[in-house]
């Protein structure tokens, strides 16, 4: 899409990024608001990295610097021992400004348009049930995600007339695109029981688990200051590609579904484990939102489309591969029992069936108010997330994403809201410019 090729957008990631530890400050941020973090190196990350290199994958610094493929210590949006989040680093700090108005426990139920224009939004308050109609002076900006931000265009009659027509809503902008192209990367658990778990706990020998709880409590310290994850990897399983297919996640403990009929017995769940999480770089497969109903309160119908491109099903495959190479290396003996998921006895031929039964969606969704021409009968929004037929009406959120990125999409959620931020800025200091010149006219 014209005008986020890498050169364009880096100085926006730039400008978001808190970079707290030692970075390449030619691609890396240090003074933006999204703090940064890398956990305390610990036993379990040195003994992963050791075993990947040995294993004759690449260990680097920084997967975000030059180099982007590999196994590197991970880095977290935390900042001390707390989660930081967007709403932490961008809406806390100014929620006194006098043009600030936030609105909690209240449902957005449609975008007002007029004359093909977005005139403002209808909320309702979930508690009195009040119906308030706010008008817009300049625009209406969406940021719902991947799901929610579609669920408001078509409540509002924008997407497919014969889906909406059928479900009584009147269609004001025939746009096919809305709801569809949905990417939702999948991700699957390689899961260990472990011989004891004083690797996690460290010093925290007696009462380990209330003790590391209550340092946390207290001033934010101890293991629970981190999320657990300590190792990232983007590889490629195939000498023919040219970038990474595949993304591993290193967890100190346990990462695996306990929902429906899995065999697991409390003692087994209860035991100190180490974790991979497994998911492709990019993801192929394509699914839907759809609206269920006219009603604002039915949650949309989702199709994930998981796994139905047989890209994405063989890189899960080999991603489960290389996490088992890594459990089941010398480095990890020390500390590891046994792989038990995927069971140790199924052989890898066989574990086309443990993916399909165990893979589930990650929770970043994209494409489903996508970017592209005006010529692409699928695409929702323009190259500065204005949507195609309808005035002063965006979308600044992962659904505009085409693409899914490699890796977590939130730094580029960040990276694009800040980069068509300068987009509105620009164009509303143009039109008060204009508007004060033919005042003075």
């Amino acid at each position: 899409v014209e005008g986020w090729s890498f050169k364009e957008v880096l100085p926006y990631f730039k400008r978001a990024e808190g970079c707290t530890f030692k970075c390449d400050r030619d691609i890396r941020g240090t003074s933006g608001p999204m703090k940064l973090t890398k956990p305390d190196e610990t036993h379990f990350s040195k003994v992963v990295l050791k075993a990947a290199e040995d294993l004759g994958y690449n260990v680097v610094e920084d997967l975000n610097s030059g180099q982007m493929e590999g196994f590197a210590r991970i880095e977290s949006q935390t900042y001390k021992g707390v989660r930081w989040s967007a709403s932490q680093a961008y809406l806390h700090p100014v929620l006194n400004r006098n043009s600030l108005h936030v609105v909690c426990n209240a449902l957005v139920s449609k975008v007002t348009i007029e004359n093909s224009f977005a005139s403002g939004v209808e909320f309702i308050d979930r508690t009195s049930k009040q119906v308030f109609c706010p008008k817009a002076t300049r625009e209406v900006i969406i940021c719902g995600g991947g799901l929610l931000s579609p669920k408001l265009l078509l409540l509002s009659g924008i997407g497919n007339k014969e889906e909406l027509s059928k479900l009584g809503i009147d269609c004001v902008r025939n746009l096919p695109g809305v709801g569809k192209s949905l990417q939702a990367p999948n991700l699957t658990p390689v899961a260990t029981i472990n011989k004891s778990d004083n690797y996690y706990y460290g010093e925290y020998n007696s009462h380990k688990k209330e003790m590391a709880s209550r340092d946390w409590f207290v001033d934010r310290s101890g293991p629970h200051k981190d999320l657990g994850l300590h190792v990232a990897a983007l590889i490629k399983t195939k000498n023919h590609l040219t970038r990474p297919n595949i993304n591993l996640m290193m967890v100190n403990g346990l990462f695996a579904p306990f929902e429906g009929n899995n065999g697991f017995q409390k003692d087994t769940a209860e035991a100190p484990h180490y974790s991979c999480v497994v998911s492709t770089a990019q993801c192929h497969s394509k699914g839907s939102v759809a609206l269920r109903s006219s009603d604002p309160f039915e949650d949309p119908l989702v199709d994930y489309g998981m796994l139905q491109d047989e890209r994405d099903f063989e890189n899960i495959v080999d991603a489960v591969k290389v996490a088992r190479s890594i459990f089941n290396h010398t480095h990890l003996k020390e500390d590891v029992e046994k792989v038990f998921m995927p069971d140790p006895s199924l052989p890898e031929e066989d574990l086309e069936q443990y993916v399909r039964t165990f893979t589930q969606s990650h929770g970043y969704y994209n494409g489903t108010c996508k970017m592209g021409s005006f010529s692409d009968p699928m695409a929702v929004t323009d190259n500065q997330g204005r949507v195609w037929g309808v005035g002063k009406l965006r979308v600044v959120d992962s659904s505009i994403i085409p693409d899914s990125p490699s890796g977590a999409i939130v730094s580029v959620c960040t990276m694009l809201a800040e980069k068509i931020c300068d987009e509105i800025e620009n164009r509303t200091s143009t039109m008060l410019k204009k508007s004060s010149i033919s005042a003075q006219l």
